[in-house]
This record gives C-alpha cells, sequence and structure tokens, in this order.
C-alpha cells in the first residue's frame, strides 16, 4: 500500500548534516513534486557505450552470471533455515526475479545504481520493473530524505514530460556510498579513457592488417601541377574504399613507410595491458577471460573460489540481498522474510555435506544438521533424510581382519599383464630373489603390517 510521508516524519528521519553537493548539482521546479531534484553528477550515457567494447562486456556478464547461477532463497528473518518456498515461488513467477536481478545487476555493475519500480493494482504491489538508470533523478532534501524519485525523458522537457515516483513506489541500490550524496558513487569512469584507447588500438590494428602495412609518405617529385596532386590524393581514397581498383599515376613518385613493423610488439603489448587494467578494475581472474597463460593449476583454484566467488562475487550478493530484504520486501509485504543467494562455488555444497557429517559424529540430531545445511545454501530434497552410519560386526580375530583387508587392497591384486611386450617378456629372466610370495605368505609381525 503506497503512504505518504509528510513532513514531521521526515524531519525526525533526517540528519543534521547536509548532503554533498545538494546547493551545486540540483535542479528546482515550480511543481512541488520535483522540488530538490539532484541529478548524477555527468552523463551516465558513455558507460552503456562501454558495454560495446568486447572486453568491458565479457567482464561484466561473466561476474554477473557468477551471482545468478546458484539462484537464491526467501527465508525467514528470524530463523535463515525456514525457507519459505511459496513466497519465492511468487517472487519467481508473479515479479520475473531472474529476469529483474540479470538487468539490475546489469545496471549495478555498469551505473553502480539501480532503481525498482513497484506497481500497484487495487493499492496492492502487482508489478516489478527496471527503471531507466541513465533518465533518473533523486528528490531529496538538504539532509539527506528521499521524497522521491523522478524519471526524466530525453526526448522531453524536464517540467512537462516527466515521472514522478513516490518513495513507496521507487527502490535506489547502490553498492558504492562514499559521500553522502544520495546517488552511489559512479567509478566505473575511471576506466573509460582505458575503454577507448584499446577500442582505439582494436581499430588501428584491424587496419593494419587489412592493408597489410603502415602508413605511408607519397613524395610527388617536380610537380607542377596541383591537378596531378588532386587527381593522386583521389586515387588513394578509392583504392581504400575499392582495394581491387588499381592506381595509376604520372610522374615520379615515392612513398616512404613512416613507422618501423617492430613497433607492433609495441602496441600488441599495450593492447594486453589495457585489456588487464579492464579485468583487474572488476576483480576477474585472469583465466575466466581465457587468459590460461596467467595462471596455473594452483593459482587459478586460488584466484577462482576464493579471491572471486568469496571476494567478488559474495560482496555483490551481500550488497543486493540487503537492499532487497530491507527496501523492496517491506513494500511487498514480506516484512518478515529476507533474500539470501547461494553461495556460487558449487564445491562449497560438497564441503558443507561434509561438515554436517562431522556434526552427526559429534553428536548433532538431525534437525540441527539440517538447518545448517539450508543456511549455507545447500538444496536438499523436501523428504531428505539423514542415514545413521551401519556400524560393522566386531570379530575377534583381527589378525584375520588385517588379513583380508591386505588381500582385498588394490596394491595386492594382480597388474593387468595385456599391457606387457610379449616379446620383452619372454626375454626376461627372474632372478630367485625377486620372487614374491603369495598373500598367505606374507609375515604380518613385520612393517607395514604390524599386529598388536
Amino acid at each position: 500500500m503506497v503512504t505518504k510521508l509528510n513532513n514531521s516524519d521526515i524531519v525526525a528521519k533526517a540528519s543534521r548534516g547536509f548532503v554533498k553537493d545538494y546547493y551545486v548539482n540540483n535542479w528546482y521546479s515550480d511543481s512541488k513534486t520535483h522540488e530538490s531534484l539532484m541529478l548524477p553528477q555527468g552523463d551516465l550515457d558513455p558507460l552503456l557505450e562501454l558495454m560495446e567494447d568486447g572486453t568491458f562486456n565479457a567482464e561484466v556478464n561473466l561476474i554477473v552470471d557468477a551471482i545468478l547461477k546458484r539462484g537464491f532463497r526467501v527465508v525467514s528473518w528470524d530463523d535463515e533455515s525456514q525457507r519459505d518456498y511459496k513466497k519465492e515461488k511468487e517472487f519467481k513467477k508473479k515479479y520475473r526475479a531472474y529476469k529483474n536481478f540479470r538487468q539490475g545487476f546489469l545496471n549495478m555493475v555498469v551505473y553502480r545504481n539501480l532503481f525498482y519500480e513497484i506497481v500497484y493494482k487495487n493499492k496492492r504491489p502487482d508489478e516489478l520493473f527496471v527503471l531507466e538508470t541513465t533518465e533518473m533523478g533523486i528528490n531529496v532534501d538538504e539532509h539527506g530524505s528521499i521524497l522521491g524519485y523522478t524519471q526524466i525523458p530525453r526526448s522531453g522537457t524536464q517540467t512537462s514530460d516527466s515521472v514522478f515516483f513516490t518513495p513507496e513506489e521507487c527502490v535506489h541500490v547502490a553498492p558504492s556510498h562514499i559521500s553522502t550524496n544520495p546517488w552511489g558513487f559512479i567509478d566505473t569512469t575511471a576506466i573509460i579513457n582505458i575503454v577507448k584507447t584499446k577500442r582505439y588500438l582494436e581499430t588501428y590494428i584491424d587496419d593494419l592488417f587489412r592493408d597489410n602495412k603502415f602508413r605511408n609518405w607519397w613524395n610527388i617529385k617536380n610537380s607542377s601541377s596541383g591537378d596531378q596532386v588532386k587527381n593522386f590524393i583521389d586515387a588513394i581514397k578509392q583504392g581504400k574504399l575499392f582495394p581491387e581498383k588499381d592506381i595509376v599515376t604520372e610522374g615520379e613518385i615515392t612513398s616512404n613507410m613512416l613507422v618501423d613493423t617492430k613497433i607492433l610488439d609495441d602496441i600488441l603489448r599495450l593492447y594486453n595491458q589495457y585489456k588487464t587494467q579492464i579485468r583487474e578494475f572488476f576483480r576477474v581472474p585472469p583465466i575466466m577471460s581465457g587468459d590460461v597463460e596467467s595462471s596455473n593449476r594452483s593459482s587459478a583454484e586460488f584466484q577462482v573460489r576464493y579471491a572471486f566467488d568469496d571476494n567478488t562475487i559474495i560482496s555483490w550478493q551481500q550488497i543486493m540481498a540487503d537492499e532487497i530484504s530491507n527496501e523492496l520486501f517491506p513494500k511487498l509485504g514480506w516484512s518478515t522474510h529476507k533474500l539470501a543467494f547461494n553461495h556460487p562455488d558449487r564445491l562449497h555444497d560438497k564441503e558443507s555435506i561434509e561438515k554436517a557429517v562431522q556434526l552427526k559424529g559429534l553428536g548433532y540430531d538431525n534437525d540441527t544438521i539440517k538447518d545448517y545445511l539450508s543456511i549455507e545454501g545447500v538444496n536438499l530434497p523436501k523428504n531428505a533424510k539423514l542415514l545413521e552410519p551401519v556400524e560393522e560386526e566386531p570379530t575377534d580375530n583381527k589378525a584375520l581382519s588385517q588379513d583380508l583387508q591386505n588381500k582385498n587392497a588394490a596394491s595386492r591384486k594382480p597388474s593387468d599383464k595385456s599391457q606387457i611386450n610379449k616379446k620383452t617378456a619372454d626375454k626376461v629372466e627372474t632372478r630367485p630373489d625377486q620372487i614374491v610370495g603369495k598373500a598367505e605368505d606374507v609375515k604380518f609381525s613385520q612393517y607395514p603390517y604390524i599386529l598388536e
């Protein structure tokens, strides 16, 4: 249900401090609903253009895919082991959770800001949408109280074609709040120049390999006619548009290459360096971007499981889960529930189950262990049961038990002789000291068979 805050509520919740850049980056309207509108510092459209870069786009999608690949749960605030499957199904079907999460995380990673719109029907929440971040403004007073949100379409004017959303109709998510400015700190602007320069190098390298040469310097000797120079320049331009067309010139014309071909190594090195800087900005391991030369087996596991999953991905999940649980769910009428993302690493489930087995050995009851697995995000079947370990029948003959154990060991089984070269086997003679007795002849009183 939509509720309107009165002035006393706003003053009570407001800080006594002033919002950073409130009087600098502000826009005032004659309309009461549009007062004190703060726009983002700088244009956000260049950030959208960064998605046209292959490396930038790949790193962003790698992060979003890793965040969402293991799913989420809707659980109780009081007991995280109590999973509400009914609300979880409603969130996925009615509110299109996965669609909105993917679009939302893309906005968060690129713009560092996200706006969700809640559509009400008959005073009850009915739909959920992602608003256009590049057109949004935040209505705020000088002390930081949120009065609402305004969307200003680029094709319209600020006074007539804007859309106002009350605080109950919109949720703003910002992962990087450094100052008191209501907008999240947009740190992706730090790599705009890196991405632009990288794309320039890509164009330069493409042109270089397409023409199979560096830029030429043409020298027309003893040219007395301007038409000769003009015709020659037109012929070069036509040659670029139509590579199969020949260039016919008059007079003595010589050409020299301006750049040494050895500089290509430096260009490629600089290009790879820019790719690395983009990857490091998003904290994505090299091996996940296809750079296998910068990782080995031991370092790759640490980079992916611990540096990437446990740091980069979980931090994004925690930010979104906190905002959804504290801002969105209460507006949907789910104030007693919260959102919990499953751990991004599938091996985490295996480790959690192994810990559950240890808890069972320490004497914990089945309900406690099930609650532990639920909190860890291990998706067990609804009718899953913990089986009691089967105890082996005791035996008084320890020597016989040890004898049978050694007989069944893998090292005591006969080897597959089909792998032996017959010609080599025929020539080999077995010395008496190489003969090994059967299992029954082994002396168990010697190492490694020590009997009590």
